[in-house]
């Protein structure tokens, strides 16, 4: 499948290739991980499918996105991406309504809102930084509850995923470093635990992936003993991560070769027999697998220090965007292992761009909030 809207946009951000200052250095990293990828699936003996047909593409959406960034401002951004939440988070309240009476419109799962998105977990993790973004506006501000928040907030609890409860518990953390969040901080993790101890009170989703994750922590043979596919999913793509670097690949298995070491890892194994198998062998179902797993030592240490950098950026009260990339990379290590799906490229460049050492002058950011 090809991603029309994000090539197209991406085709238009680089016809301003030439003005830019990032755009070579972004274009020469994706150079260095597709070469170094080539290398390393050529010594496993690995194919270069998912390499061509995933890295390519990525590599010309985050240079293209560059470029559109560039004639942009953090907080014109901040406004777009606000916008675009409560408008999708207002379609889904709509959606949700409707599914209460009967219609379903663009509803994969009923009585749980997704939006436009694919599941209600893949929504919830777009839109979370747009939560945490409208409460960390209400402290500031001191102002009371408003509709757009509610909107926002109200959508990414009627997801009733795991997921959203999690990226939430994060946010709520992370307001510990804001001044007067401490309270909002202190009661929402307090509100976790009482949940967590008085579980028939969740939504049964909820309660059974909690259910499901502690059975297979408890149990030997957790593969063959795990049916429920949000556990067997990350369960056996981790082991695969876990066994690239047992096996002393420091740089990992290269840009898709997470599906063939999956491959080799389970191949006459009791598993492999099973209807469940393969299941997002492809990504390694989450972007943190997938980083430890195709680009090794290296990937996983990048992946904690963009989420421990964005931890110290909230504690400062600065530089927003660090911090709406980490809580977003907080749910993609939960579910989602593309490359350009649901606006990383935007969460992964614009903290780079938008803090680094020389800012694009003021008159280059008025030309064009195209990127907005």
């Amino acid at each position: 499948m090809v991603d029309v809207f994000q090539m197209g946009l991406a085709a238009y951000g680089l016809m301003f290739v030439g003005r830019s200052r990032m755009a070579g250095k972004v274009a020469l990293v994706w150079l260095a991980i597709l070469l170094s990828s080539l290398a390393l699936l050529q010594i496993y003996g690995y194919s270069f499918d998912i390499l061509a047909k995933q890295g390519i593409p990525a590599a010309c959406v985050y240079v293209g996105y560059c470029c559109l960034l560039e004639r942009t401002t953090p907080i014109s951004l901040l406004k777009a991406y606000k916008k675009v939440c409560f408008y999708a988070a207002l379609f889904g309240l709509v959606q949700y309504a409707l599914s209460m009476v009967g219609i379903p419109i663009l509803m994969g799962t009923p009585g749980r809102l997704d939006s436009l998105a694919y599941e209600p977990s893949h929504y919830a993790i777009a839109v979370a930084p747009a939560a945490y973004l409208c409460v960390r506006g209400l402290i500031r501000s001191g102002k009371k509850m408003n509709y757009t928040t509610l909107v926002i907030i109200g959508s990414l609890l009627l997801t009733v995923s795991l997921t959203a409860f999690i990226i939430m518990l994060v946010c709520s953390i992370i307001f510990v470093f804001q001044k007067q969040g401490a309270i909002i901080a202190i009661s929402a993790m307090t509100l976790a635990f009482y949940f967590y101890t008085h579980r028939e009170y969740l939504p049964e989703t909820v309660r059974d992936r909690i259910e499901a994750t502690e059975q297979s922590m408890e149990k030997e043979n957790t593969i063959d003993s795990t049916s429920n596919l949000t556990i067997l999913s990350p369960l056996t793509n981790w082991k695969v991560a876990m066994d690239t670097m047992e096996k002393g690949r420091i740089l990992g298995n290269g840009l898709g070769g997470h599906r063939d070491a999956y491959l080799n890892y389970y191949k006459g194994s009791a598993f492999s027999m099973r209807d469940r198998f393969e299941t997002n062998s492809i990504g390694g179902h989450c972007l943190f697998i997938r980083s430890v797993s195709e680009f090794g030592l290296l990937g996983m240490v990048v992946y904690v220090w963009w989420l421990f950098k964005g931890l110290a950026s909230a504690a400062k009260g600065s530089q927003i965007w660090w911090t709406l990339s980490a809580v977003y990379m907080v749910g993609r290590s939960i579910k989602l292992a593309g490359f350009f799906e649901l606006g990383l490229p935007i969460f992964i460049l614009a903290p780079l761009i938008f803090y680094r050492k020389y800012p694009v002058p003021v008159r280059k950011r008025r030309l064009g909030r195209v990127a907005a």
